[in-house]
C-alpha cells in the first residue's frame, strides 16, 4: 500500500473518531439540557414558581 493511501486512510479514521467523540460530547451536552428544562417543567424553578405543566396530564 503506497505511503500517500496509508496517510489518507489514517487522516479518514482520526476524523471519523474526532467526529464520533464531538457527536457523542454534544449528545451528552443535549441529554443534561433536556433533564435540566424537563425538571424545571414538572416542578418549578428554584424560586418556588409553579411548575410549567402538570406532572400528572389530564387524559
Amino acid at each position: 500500500m503506497p505511503l500517500a493511501e496509508r496517510l489518507a486512510r489514517r487522516r479518514a479514521e482520526r476524523d471519523r473518531e474526532e467526529t464520533e467523540a464531538l457527536a457523542a460530547e454534544l449528545k451528552a451536552r443535549a441529554d443534561r439540557a433536556f433533564a435540566v428544562l424537563t425538571h424545571i417543567a414538572t416542578h418549578g424553578h428554584d424560586d418556588g414558581s409553579e411548575p410549567c405543566v402538570s406532572p400528572d396530564p389530564a387524559p
